[in-house]
Parts: C-alpha cells; structure tokens; sequence
C-alpha cells in the first residue's frame, strides 16, 4: 500500500498542474495508492482509476501540521527561503501522519511512503514503477528508506540532514505507532526548546533512528533512479 499527498502550500496554480503531469504514470499505473488533499482539488483524479483513492482533508485538520505550522519557534538558519518554510517544512512533518491514517483505513503488511511528485526525479520511469510493484510484494520487518549519508554524521538543527532521502519510506504495521509517537514527540521537543527551532522531517527521522537504530534498515540512495534499489531479476 502506497500512500501519498498533494497540496498546495505556495498558493502557485501554475505548478498544481505540473505536478499532476509528474502524477500521472504513477496514478495510471495499477499501484494501489492513497492520496490526501486539500478538498479543492479532488476533482482532479477523476480520470484516475479506483487503485487511486482520494481523501480530501484540510491541512489545519492534521495534528503534526498543525504542531508545526502554529509553532512560533525560528526556522532553520540555513535553508532555501524561498521553498522551506514553516508551512513546507510542517508538511514534510506530516507524512508519517498520513501513513497513520491509512494503517487505520486499510490492512497491509506496510506502507510505503511517496512523494507525489517523485517522478520529476527519474528517467526510467518504466523500471522505477516495475521495482515500486516488486517492493509492494515483499515483506519488511524494519522500517527501510533509502539515505544519502552515514549513521553516524552529527544531526543539526540548522539544516537539512541527508541521512534519510525524505521521498520514499517503508513502514510495516508493527512499527507504525511507534514512529508516529516518536516523530510527534522529538518534533514537539525541538519546537518547544529555545535553543533549537522546527527541523525536516529527514533530520527528525535520522534523531529517532540514532536512538532506535534496530527499527531501521538503510540502503544507499539518492534523489534521482537509485533512489530505489536494484533488482537484478526485474531489470532487464
């Protein structure tokens, strides 16, 4: 089960249909997916088939959002002003929220986190949908995300942290409730503390991880193709 968002945060019709364009092959694609967004655009997955299905839920109705985006703690120092701010950064938050809320709507062994618009990172567009409904058919025990960096590189609070690619997780059932507290707490920590300030959700899963590392499973990857594994009996 895969589990998606869309929102438009920046308030910029120009990208949504952009977004929708990066959409589109993953949506078409027979995968299984579950998308959350804000009410205005559920419209636009009409066309889609039923595999796509569509909750529409307004952001100030999710807790971990609404946790980061009331906050009045500062942003991080370094940082793209532009893109990260605290409405984006509150959002990236929310994914393992709307992993919740999907393990309560639907029974699956996991949920796969992905970014709705992770297609505008990939040219093998057809090998990366073949490896997504091959990875759907295993069996995790462990929470397993591709990461650009070591274990052991100190997490900051005043950038991004790439221990974590952010785009694309897998979680099974068990551990579920376990991240979700553990994401809700060390981020509700960070924004009530005065020397630090909200964080991405990257940098929140790499604290939990160097705390709980048995719950993790790591394989090297990277915001483009290798951002999924290889499958020597698939690619071919």
């Amino acid at each position: 089960m895969f589990v998606t968002c869309y929102y438009d945060i920046y308030n910029n019709p120009s990208k949504v249909e952009q977004y929708f364009e990066w959409f589109y092959p993953l949506g078409m694609s027979g995968i299984s997916i579950h998308v959350y967004t804000d009410p205005v655009f559920v419209g636009k997955f009409k066309d889609f088939p039923n595999t796509v299905e569509v909750f529409p839920i307004s952001l100030n109705e999710l807790i971990i959002y609404t946790m980061g985006s009331t906050s009045t703690c500062r942003l991080p120092s370094i940082r793209n002003n532009e893109k990260d701010t605290r409405e984006y950064i509150s959002l990236q938050n929310t994914k393992i929220e709307f992993i919740l809320r999907s393990s309560n709507r639907v029974q699956s062994k996991q949920y796969i986190w992905i970014d709705f618009g992770v297609l505008k990172l990939i040219k093998n567009k057809d090998l990366f949908i073949r490896k997504l409904k091959y990875m759907d058919n295993l069996d995790y025990d462990k929470i397993t995300f591709p990461g650009c960096w070591d274990i052991n590189t100190t997490v900051a609070v005043d950038r991004i942290h790439w221990r974590f690619c952010g785009t694309f997780i897998i979680v099974p059932s068990k551990l579920i409730d376990e991240f979700y507290l553990s994401c809700s707490k060390t981020l509700q920590m960070l924004i009530m503390n005065p020397d630090t300030n909200i964080i991405w959700e990257t940098n929140v899963w790499a604290i939990i991880e160097q705390n709980k590392p048995d719950i993790f499973t790591f394989y090297s990857g990277d915001h483009n193709d290798n951002i999924l594994p290889t499958f020597p009996e698939i690619e071919h």
